[in-house]
């Protein structure tokens, strides 16, 4: 069921990024890790993983403050913005929220094109509420089952915050401690202005792709692997 679910979702994220980047061919170079997990501790010891994942990779202080893990969203259906008024929203926000509920009625997914097109005309305050309204419209995590592995969600958050990294079983390979150099190059490149759209990348010659490689190079913690994989450098075999 899990792996079924992975394979689909992986498959449609794989379609969307090449549309975006107008790329060819597959996209994920391994399948993902799987670990059954059967006894109420081996269950806590995964949640702990996945949510920990964001602070040991340097992306944020607590599980609960990164937007991309859902942690936050246990207890809030707008933890990192402004609650969705409807009287006093926008008719573009309204039209965008009409529009993501017809589309989870139907089963549907949302497209890289229909996300552009709802936040072209939303200031930054009513994006980051569509943001939150997104997530919980589309979320399927069983918060109550989570929390209720630990007793509350105060406590989940304690182990979380004093257990980092001891509890997990998934062989994983880093190319380096801090994710947050990828924001960082990012945001380097596009200060520079040596792109416009951060996909641009993607589809640069291996020309171009060295240029960037010497510009990022000792100006952020990024490894050389690093700076590889965010400019989608294939390596070398050895």
């Amino acid at each position: 069921m899990l792996s079924s679910f992975m394979r689909y979702s992986n498959a449609l994220y794989a379609r969307e990024f090449n549309k975006i980047c107008g790329r060819h061919g597959e996209l994920f170079r391994e399948e993902f890790g799987s670990a059954p997990k059967i006894t109420d501790k081996d269950i806590r010891s995964n949640l702990i993983y996945v949510d920990n994942n964001p602070p040991e990779r340097y992306l944020c202080k607590h599980s609960e403050d990164y937007r991309w893990n859902f942690v936050a969203y246990a207890v809030s259906n707008h933890p990192f913005s402004e609650k969705i008024v409807k009287r006093y929203a926008s008719s573009h926000l309204k039209r965008a929220m009409s529009e993501i509920e017809s589309a989870k009625r139907k089963g549907r997914f949302l497209t890289h094109a229909m996300i552009s097109r709802f936040f072209a005309k939303l200031d930054n305050r009513e994006r980051n509420s569509l943001v939150d309204y997104i997530i919980t419209t589309y979320s399927v995590i069983d918060y109550d089952y989570s929390i209720k592995m630990f007793g509350s969600y105060e406590a989940m958050l304690v182990a979380e915050h004093s257990t980092k990294g001891k509890e997990f079983d998934l062989g994983e390979t880093f190319n380096g401690r801090r994710d947050d150099v990828y924001a960082k190059m990012s945001n380097l490149l596009l200060s520079a202005r040596l792109v416009s759209d951060i996909h641009e990348v993607v589809s640069m010659g291996q020309m171009e792709k060295e240029r960037l490689r010497r510009f990022l190079t000792g100006k952020t913690y990024a490894t050389y692997s690093q700076i590889d994989s965010f400019l989608h450098i294939a390596r070398k075999s050895k």
